[in-house]
């Protein structure tokens, strides 16, 4: 049986040229892809230019992450002294970078001394927080102040020895400069035996305790005339908490004008708190 032969059909190169086109346009294009970009790295603190200070010491704070403060209105970077239950943002000393930020410790109220605060960089997105490094431990010393106590007429814990009195006084002696206050109380002692001198020791604020590490810090004797009499501090605790003071005075023989002194206490201690004493 004889075979037919087999036709194949020729297109035109015009057609041929048509088809491809057609595929290219045709073609399936890959699927976008979506670009991340990754979150910033949180701030973390490696070190402190100091261990502990005070109230507008300036600190260097050494880390990384803690990004340019302030770049938009909406992102804020901050510091943070923690301790006591306040919590207070340090002012910025003129330099922030991502690795290096320097400030003036806050000024904290009401802290004795040996506490220590938590310094943390925190950073806000419209004053929420979005990232916060773990806190570094910064021991605060309170500021100190002195406070000034002058003599009045019979203070608590006060024992005159006889023949003593006490008396009314107004100003200080002209040979001490003035102490911060002025005296209320004086106390005097003469001698009209013709025959025997005396002596004694008088005892002030017995009893008297300051609190909140407030401790004495000197004591001010101020004489204000002495014929044949005299008055010297014989004791005082200084450093301590304790405010008992101890006058040694002595009138000779005929000592009609005697001695007349008074006495100013100094005490020092954290500026804010109170001593128990002269501020409770």
């Amino acid at each position: 049986m004889r075979t037919k032969p087999m036709r194949i059909r020729v297109l035109p190169i015009a057609t041929i040229s048509l088809l491809l086109a057609n595929t290219t346009q045709a073609q399936v294009y890959p699927r976008e892809k979506t670009l991340f970009t990754p979150a910033p790295a949180g701030p973390v603190i490696t070190g402190l230019s100091a261990s502990g200070g005070q109230s507008q010491d300036q600190l260097y704070i050494m880390g990384s992450g803690f990004g340019v403060p302030n770049v938009y209105q909406d992102t804020v970077r901050e510091v943070h002294f923690a301790m006591n239950g306040q919590d207070l943002v340090a002012p910025v000393n003129g330099y922030w970078t991502d690795t290096e930020i320097h400030v003036r410790v806050p000024t904290f109220q009401y802290v004795l001394p040996g506490q220590s605060a938590a310094i943390y960089v925190v950073k806000k997105l419209w004053d929420k927080p979005v990232a916060t490094s773990a806190s570094r431990t910064f021991s605060y010393t309170p500021i100190y102040g002195t406070r000034v106590y002058c003599l009045e007429a019979w203070p608590p814990g006060t024992t005159i020895i006889k023949p003593g009195s006490m008396e009314v006084a107004s100003q200080w002696p002209s040979s001490v400069a003035n102490p911060g206050c002025v005296p209320k109380g004086a106390v005097l002692h003469r001698n009209i035996d013709l025959f025997t001198g005396h002596s004694g020791n008088d005892w002030f604020f017995m009893g008297i305790k300051l609190t909140n590490s407030w401790v004495v810090e000197n004591v001010i004797l101020g004489v204000y005339n002495a014929q044949q009499a005299g008055a010297v501090i014989a004791s005082f605790n200084k450093g301590s908490n304790d405010v008992v003071t101890n006058i040694r005075w002595w009138a000779d023989v005929g000592a009609l004008v005697g001695v007349t002194y008074t006495i100013a206490v100094v005490i020092r201690g954290p500026a804010d708190m109170p001593d128990g004493w002269l501020v409770r």
